[in-house]
């Protein structure tokens, strides 16, 4: 489940969410290497700058015009509401 899901621009937390990660370059869902680099190396660098920074770098999203978070910034990417989301019945 998670390789196909990474593969498609959501990580399991966005897919129950409803929600999926978009290249802003090509405005089509962001592929496995944009997910892991945007997953296993952004965030976690960005986390530990919010440890150093007292956390002023995770409030980003707020002031940001994008709502991009700062590791969207860095690989190119945006959180979108995903129009394919399966429903529950």
């Amino acid at each position: 489940m998670g390789v196909s899901l990474y593969g498609s621009g959501q990580s399991p937390g966005k897919f129950l969410m409803g929600l999926r990660v978009v290249r802003l370059d090509q405005g089509k869902a962001a592929g496995f290497g944009t997910m892991f680099l945007r997953e296993m190396v952004a965030k976690p660098v960005i986390n530990i700058l919010g440890w150093i920074t007292a956390g002023i770098v995770n409030f980003w999203l707020v002031w940001d015009k994008d709502t991009q978070e700062l590791w969207d910034k860095v690989v190119g990417t945006i959180v979108v509401n995903d129009a394919r989301k399966l429903t529950v019945t």
